[in-house]
């Protein structure tokens, strides 16, 4: 009895999706634009709520002519859109270079002649703060794209990346798509990135910033969001059992100075349960916690 094997050069490239973690819940961000109803303007993007027809002019998109009426009156008619009620929920995943760390990680073999005849053996994420931030991501757009809530993504490696807020089923291949080309190769801080984007977003807008860093770069982006009336919520990984510096429990406490939302995830923390157990400590009516930042000494 004897093994013998053969390397087969590859012909097709294999493109590794992240690992998804099932949530049961996650802080629900404010997310409502004022009143809670429909918006009665106008939207150039394709909406649920529909508010009327009218002609064609040069340059509509063809998806939204409207055949029926177009048919009834003789001419193109094209579908108008509404705002939707519910705002915006975007993540921004932190892709600067010195923020990220790891841990050296050896994987268990599992002999060949075994795997036949025993469990699969679970999967867990190597011990680097950008595998989890990715995992992160794409859990958490999984969760909100089964919620119904439009979801978009940004962050700047090398290059800056952004996928518009949607709430379709193409978005959940999107962002996976995109996240497994992601790499901590970016000189762009989580500020500069939150300067650089948030501008472009409706008011009460949800902005999830994912992040290892422990400098207080982290706090002008909760800064510049609040005093934009958008609504920021943090996923921070705590660096340091990742092999990384201290800093994540000042930051922590600071954030919470400012009521935002915050989960701390350690390096082998399941992330379905840690992801699950955050906790909104903020009041959704209370606008002056969101409009007015609270500075601390890190700042």
């Amino acid at each position: 009895m004897f093994t013998a094997g053969k390397v087969f050069p590859p012909h097709e490239t294999l493109v590794v999706f992240p690992m998804i973690h099932e949530i049961q819940k996650f802080a629900s961000p404010p997310g409502l634009l004022p009143g809670g109803r429909v918006i009665r303007r106008k939207s150039q993007d394709v909406t649920p709520h529909a508010a009327g027809v009218r002609e064609y002019v040069h340059g509509d998109a063809m998806k939204r002519i409207h055949w029926p009426t177009s048919v009834r009156r003789g001419r193109l008619m094209v579908k108008e859109f509404e705002q939707d009620p519910q705002a915006e929920i975007w993540i921004y995943l932190d892709c600067q270079k010195i923020v990220h760390s790891h841990k050296e990680h050896q994987e268990a073999e599992v002999p060949l002649h075994t795997m036949l005849f025993t469990k699969r053996p679970k999967i867990n994420l190597p011990p680097s703060t950008l595998e989890y931030s990715v995992s992160i991501s794409a859990s958490l757009a999984h969760y909100f794209i089964g919620q119904r809530r439009a979801i978009g993504y940004a962050s700047a490696g090398q290059t800056f990346t952004e996928l518009p807020a949607e709430r379709s089923a193409r978005q959940e291949a999107k962002i996976p798509e995109t996240l497994a080309f992601v790499e901590a190769n970016g000189s762009m801080s989580i500020a500069a990135l939150v300067a650089a984007q948030a501008s472009q977003l409706p008011r009460r807008s949800s902005i999830i910033l994912i992040t290892p860093t422990v400098r207080p770069d982290l706090l002008q982006a909760v800064d510049d969001l609040l005093m934009r009336y958008l609504s920021p919520m943090v996923v921070l990984l705590d660096a340091q059992t990742f092999g990384g510096p201290a800093g994540t429990d000042a930051l922590v406490n600071s954030l919470r100075e400012r009521r935002v939302p915050v989960s701390v995830i350690a390096c082998g923390d399941d992330l379905s349960q840690a992801l699950s157990a955050v906790s909104s400590v903020y009041n959704t009516q209370d606008t002056r916690a969101w409009q007015t930042p609270t500075y601390s000494p890190l700042t």
